[in-house]
């Protein structure tokens, strides 16, 4: 067992997210817009030009006229650009890499009058930041509901969620001009503006689902998510020091067990959504009661597309050595999710979703989150930002919360708590040989970390090693699932 570790932690925001050792290319001083430097409003448009035109124009064609579903990795390499940020009080220019983003098509279209892409970019500055923020997408609108998006990390963000700033910008990309949807990446910068120690982040793995499982019908998608388990995100924190390593490899053998809690029931259950939420908060009754507020707002926004285990990112709380829930594409469509009977509507929830959710959702849950969003009616100021930062209107705002509270006691009337409930016992054990099976009927080459007791187990291939010792920069391939 892990020995808890305790941090007591100061935050310089100023000195770590706007450095005074600049190295980018204003037209002012920097030193006397440092405030102004933080406020979004004062961020007018992002241009950005693709240094190797030609070649971005060329990738993007083999893009739309792959015969594929999906974009695949192959068209996701990176591209040398430079990224202006016009203020209202002037410029700042820096070096960036830029590459396409997202996983379908409707991330890139063809404007044939212009004979240029719109298309969602995925991009990662070089030297300065933008609002404290070095990495970023930008997203076509529609591929994130237009303003539905904006609503749901605002709301999330406001009841004390962990959810990335997003927000509307104007854009110039290599001479085409359109309004598209700023969202931070899930980095360092993203937990220091939402006063969170830095510590080791983690997200669903989709590399055999996108590679492999995408053109194929839905039962051999499942088959690939059945071995897709979990990735850390900020592996090179975890070889940092070896505090790090030690709380990265807890973690992530923990993550990997509630994988593979969900992935025995693949390919041909019927769960879609539900991780075991007892194991992702360790037990811990705080972020116990934080996973069912979060899981009960998101499916009361019908946001569930968030919940889809390989969409999921997570942050790992070591005060109370458990994980906490990171919002990322939820698809949000804030309709009614009842029908005129005050039935769920049919294939909102997979029935065992369903059947679990009934055992972990509780009278007090309900109620938490009504009143949590009655708190929200009646904040002015935040409503009035709501309906700058999307375009609708008072009435608009007023009416999305009642379908909020709608949809809530739509969930509470329909997900009863199950009396006398007896939870499965877990086997771990069990989990594991399911997944080494699934991975031999697809005949795919995979890895497997447990840590227990610090001694770490390395399986790859369906062969284990009891003794794996590696150096850190193996380490980092191991933590990313990249080692294979």
């Amino acid at each position: 067992m892990l020995l808890k570790i305790f941090f007591l932690t100061i935050f310089f925001f100023s000195s770590s997210i706007f450095s005074n050792e600049l190295k980018y290319n204003c037209t002012f001083d920097e030193k006397f817009f440092i405030e102004d430097l933080r406020n979004q409003n004062n961020l007018l448009e992002i241009k950005i030009k693709i240094n190797d035109y030609r070649s971005w124009i060329k990738n993007g064609m083999r893009i739309v006229t792959d015969i594929n579903k999906n974009i695949k990795n192959r068209y996701k390499k990176r591209y040398s650009g430079i990224v202006t940020a016009k203020y209202s009080f002037g410029e700042c220019e820096f070096k960036a890499r830029i590459r396409q983003h997202g996983d379908w098509k409707d991330h890139i279209q063809y404007i044939s009058n212009e004979n240029k892409f719109s298309q969602s970019l995925n991009i990662r500055l070089e030297n300065g930041n933008i609002l404290g923020i070095v990495d970023f997408i930008l997203f076509i609108p529609k591929t994130r509901n237009n303003s539905n998006e904006i609503l749901t990390t605002s709301i999330l963000t406001e009841l004390g969620h962990l959810a990335p700033r997003t927000f509307f910008i104007n854009t110039n990309i290599n001479e085409h001009k359109s309004s598209m949807i700023f969202q931070e990446k899930i980095r360092k910068e993203f937990l220091e503006i939402n006063q969170k120690r830095e510590s080791a982040l983690f997200e669903g793995e989709e590399q055999f689902i996108w590679e492999m499982g995408v053109n194929k019908n839905s039962e051999d998608f499942r088959k690939y998510e059945s071995v897709s388990l979990s990735r850390m995100i900020n592996s090179t924190w975890a070889t940092r020091n070896k505090t790090n390593l030690l709380i990265s490899k807890y973690s992530y053998s923990k993550l990997q067990n509630v994988y593979l809690n969900y992935a025995k029931n693949l390919p041909n259950s019927d769960i879609f959504y539900s991780l075991d939420i007892e194991l992702l908060s360790n037990f811990s009754n705080k972020l116990f009661r934080k996973w069912l507020r979060y899981e009960l707002l998101i499916l009361s926004i019908n946001a569930q597309h968030a919940l889809r285990p390989h969409n999921r990112k997570f942050y790992w709380n070591n005060l109370y050595e458990g994980f906490e829930p990171i919002y990322y594409d939820g698809d949000t469509n804030f309709i009614q999710i009842c029908d005129s009977k005050g039935k769920l509507l049919s294939n909102y929830l997979g029935e065992k979703d369903i059947q679990y959710y009934k055992n972990v959702f509780k009278r007090e849950t309900y109620e938490e989150l009504i009143n949590s969003i009655n708190i929200l009616k009646n904040k002015n100021k935040f409503n009035s930002t709501l309906e700058k930062n999307t375009g609708l209107e008072k009435d608009d705002i007023k009416q999305l919360y009642n379908l909020i509270e709608s949809n809530i006691d739509c969930l509470k009337n329909n997900l009863i708590q199950l009396e006398n409930k007896n939870p499965k016992k877990i086997n771990f054990h069990e989990n594991y040989s399911i997944f080494k099976n699934n991975l031999k009927k697809l005949n795919l080459d995979s890895l497997l970390f447990e840590n227990h007791n610090n001694k770490n187990l390395l399986c790859i291939n369906n062969k284990c090693d009891e003794t794996f010792m590696p150096n850190l920069d193996t380490w980092n391939k191991v933590l990313k699932r990249d080692y294979v």
